[in-house]
């Protein structure tokens, strides 16, 4: 099965036989790696809101 790589875009085979799937190569993999490390990629959350001092936290103990 051939994909694009999700760095540079390249088509490549997605297969045992390519050791750096589903990237093209080892410097696509790499930069990959290195995007993440950097806190480039983010997944996106919700802000909790923090309960404040004031909140009846009084049914926690029923």
């Amino acid at each position: 099965m051939n994909i694009k790589c999700p760095c540079c875009k390249n088509m490549t085979i997605y297969s045992p036989e390519n050791l750096f799937r589903p990237f093209c190569s080892k410097r696509c993999q790499t930069m990959d790696t290195a995007a993440w490390a950097e806190e480039e990629y983010r997944i996106p959350t919700q802000e909790l809101a923090m309960p404040s001092e004031t909140d009846d936290d009084s049914w926690l103990l029923s």
